[in-house]
């Protein structure tokens, strides 16, 4: 299935900054830092074309991105598609009829905003692989991947290489990661402050590391796009990026850092459910219990998200969430009351079930 031809149109350069560029709509762009979002940075190349030639649209739906040519180092060899596999390993094809893995391929992009058209690059310079951790059959393929414009501070300076300057287009995390993933037959929306994927067989979508449209690949081991043992489908794993974000009324409510279990309600057996495999905090610091936060679910309208309350736990009786600000939610988070409450099967609320990490005292009640 192709998406339609006015969103097929190859065009989406839009790439997540940790500092907003203040020419650029900012609502889903930031936070503090910007790590929950589908962008890469200031240049929006988050959704590309498997064709040279063909526009791909940003998740915004304000730019258009093609890739007019492209090469292999140090052979110069012409490419004419790019090809990303099951589990977001990316090959090229070349015009000698051969193929090879992206690594080293080099692309001279058009990004189009209005009127206004400017030439960049992208390079394919590196890549790492690892074993998954829910499915131990599973490759996670990370790209070193760079552009010739400069996104900012929080984005690793290569200086010039070839005689070119080049920059990561992921900004750096927490642990020192600037790599991204790569999610096939995948386009990334974005719709103000709430991130999803659509199925779109002629694009792919870049996502940097630790963000929530990577999150379900490089943690879960799952891919959107269905069909395969670990393709948990565009709706589904857009439930996912939602509710890392914690999507409620429209708005991402998490905070950078919160540490979530995260269960698969949609399948059985579930094809993830991290509860025991977290790390607990060490016990001189007390004692810890998942706590069911929401099960989320992407319903295409306003009322996507958090999609039910927990509040029969009796240690957080007005429920729980990940970010202080809104704990508990049933009193600091306008409208959670009138949510349903998240009981019996938890499959008939959503896709996913996340939990909050919650303190307990050694009588039994919440602590401060």
């Amino acid at each position: 299935m192709i998406r339609t031809s006015i969103l097929f149109s190859f065009a989406s350069l839009s790439v997540l900054l940790a500092a907003c560029d203040v020419d650029e709509p900012s609502l889903f762009r930031c936070g503090t830092p910007c790590v929950n979002s589908p962008y890469l940075g200031v240049l929006d190349i988050t959704n590309q074309s498997l064709r040279r030639g063909v526009d791909a649209i940003s998740p915004d739906g304000h730019v258009r991105v093609r890739w007019t040519a492209g090469v292999m180092a140090p052979t110069e060899t012409a490419i004419d598609a790019i090809i990303v596999d099951p589990h977001g390993a990316a090959s090229v094809a070349l015009a000698t009829g051969a193929t090879a893995p992206i690594v080293n391929a080099r692309f001279d992009l058009t990004v189009t905003r209005g009127d206004t058209s400017k030439s960049r690059k992208l390079w394919f310079a590196g890549a790492t692989t690892e074993q998954g951790d829910e499915d131990l059959t599973f490759t996670i393929t990370r790209y070193d991947i760079r552009t010739d414009v400069d996104p900012g501070p929080d984005h690793e300076d290569f200086g010039r290489i070839g005689g070119e300057s080049w920059w990561s287009i992921c900004p750096t995390i927490e642990g020192g990661s600037n790599l991204a993933v790569l999610l096939p037959a995948t386009h990334a929306d974005a719709d103000a402050g709430v991130g999803s994927v659509a199925l779109d067989d002629g694009e792919f979508a870049i996502a940097c590391d630790g963000h929530a449209l990577a999150k379900g690949l490089t943690e879960l081991n799952v891919v959107p796009r269905a069909g395969s043992a670990r393709g948990y489908g565009h709706a589904r794993y857009s439930s996912l990026m939602q509710g890392w974000q914690a999507v409620f009324a429209g708005e991402s409510r998490t905070f950078f850092g919160a540490e979530v279990g995260i269960r698969d309600v949609a399948n059985d057996p579930p094809l993830f459910d991290t509860l025991d495999s977290l790390a607990r905090r060490p016990s001189a610091a007390g004692e810890y219990e998942w706590i069911l936060e929401s099960v989320y679910r992407d319903t295409g309208d306003e009322a996507r998200g958090a999609q039910c309350k927990f509040t029969t736990d009796p240690l957080r009786p007005l429920g729980a969430h990940r970010n202080p600000a809104y704990d508990p939610p049933v009193e600091l988070l306008s409208g959670w009351r009138s949510l349903p409450e998240c009981s019996g099967d938890p499959s008939r609320y959503g896709d996913v079930a996340f939990y909050s990490l919650a303190p307990a005292q050694s009588d039994g009640s919440q602590s401060p």
